[in-house]
């Protein structure tokens, strides 16, 4: 069907990357690593691992009610689109099915070394040290998250870092 529309247009621009499976979605991804563990864990061969290539996710407010199970349901501020939000409950999900299946996880971030964010957008009052701070946080808090994988599972992280292996 063709269209046009502009609007309807835009949104279709908009959501390809959603279309083509690139958005980032916490469900989807967590949905995908335990299909990945069950398939290892039926191979006869006792050496098995699951290397995972993301930016990682940041996890949810435990306060939040959204983030009691194992998926984050969004309860507030605009909700559209898949969740971008790990919960504890989850990412706890996947490190017991991965220990279980002896399958440790090995995660890169295709990020490389990240460099301070300097947060120069707005106004020179904002511009604070402590307005930086968490910008870095930020900008770092898909980390935890590709760093907690392989922790719990006898991985390696490969986050914060311009070469895999050193020279």
């Amino acid at each position: 069907d063709f269209t046009s529309d502009i609007g309807l247009l835009m949104r279709a621009a908009n959501n390809s990357k959603a279309a083509a499976g690139f958005a980032k979605d916490a469900r989807a991804s967590r949905l995908a690593i335990d299909n990945v563990i069950t398939a290892l864990a039926a191979v006869p061969e006792t050496r098995r691992v699951l290397v995972y290539v993301s930016s990682g996710f940041e996890f949810c407010d435990p306060m939040d009610p959204g983030c009691a199970g194992l998926d984050y349901v969004c309860t507030k501020g605009p909700c559209g689109g898949p969740p971008q939000l790990f919960t504890p409950l989850g990412l706890q999900d996947v490190v017991d099915r991965a220990r279980a299946a002896d399958v440790p996880i090995y995660s890169i971030d295709p990020k490389g070394l990240l460099a301070p964010d300097l947060n120069l957008s707005g106004s020179l009052e904002t511009q604070t040290p402590q307005n930086r701070h968490l910008a870095d946080e930020k900008a770092g808090a898909g980390q935890d998250f590709m760093r907690a994988l392989p922790e719990n599972t006898g991985g390696l992280a490969f986050t914060n870092v311009n070469e895999l292996v050193p020279a």
